[in-house]
C-alpha cells in the first residue's frame, strides 16, 4: 500500500528536486523560529495544497504571488500602536514570506487561493496531460 506521502517523495512534485532540500526553502529571516505555521498534502491526482495559518490577518494583509517558477506567501501586518502601553504582551506583530518552487508539470494558470477563518488554502493543480512523443532527428 503506497502512502501519500511515498508518492509524494517518488514522483515529481510541484516543487521539483528534492522535496527536504528544495521545497520548503525560506528567505528572509526565521519568524517562527523552525516552526512555520503551513502544511502541504498532496490529493491522488498529486495536485498540492498549501495550508498557512495566518490568524489575526485581513486579507489585505496577504500576498500570492508567482513569479517565473517562485510561488511567494507574505503576510505582513503591523499591530503596533504608539498610544498603547503594554503591561504584558503574548500576541507579538509578525510577518511570514516563504518561497516554493514549482516543477514545469504545475498548472501555474490554475493556482487558486482562498482566505477563511484565519487559514490560507492554496491550490497548486498539475497537469495531467503526458507530453507527447517527441522525435528528435539525428543528423
Amino acid at each position: 500500500m503506497t502512502t501519500q506521502l511515498t508518492k509524494l517523495i517518488a514522483a515529481p512534485t510541484i516543487f521539483g528536486g528534492d522535496i527536504f532540500e528544495e521545497a520548503f526553502k525560506t528567505f528572509g529571516k526565521h519568524i517562527f523560529d523552525g516552526s512555520e505555521p503551513y502544511n502541504v498534502s498532496i490529493n491522488n491526482d498529486g495536485d498540492i495544497t498549501l495550508e498557512f495559518a495566518l490568524v489575526g490577518f485581513d486579507k489585505k494583509d496577504i500576498k500570492v504571488s508567482l513569479k517565473g517558477r517562485r510561488l511567494i506567501v507574505e503576510a505582513h501586518k503591523n499591530t503596533d500602536d504608539p498610544e498603547k502601553e503594554y503591561v504584558y504582551r503574548k500576541i507579538c506583530s509578525r510577518s511570514l514570506k516563504k518561497a516554493f518552487d514549482l516543477s514545469d508539470r504545475a498548472d501555474k494558470d490554475n493556482i487558486s487561493a482562498e482566505y477563511k477563518n484565519g487559514l490560507l488554502t492554496i491550490f497548486v493543480p498539475l497537469n495531467k496531460q503526458e507530453k507527447e512523443e517527441l522525435q528528435i532527428k539525428v543528423r
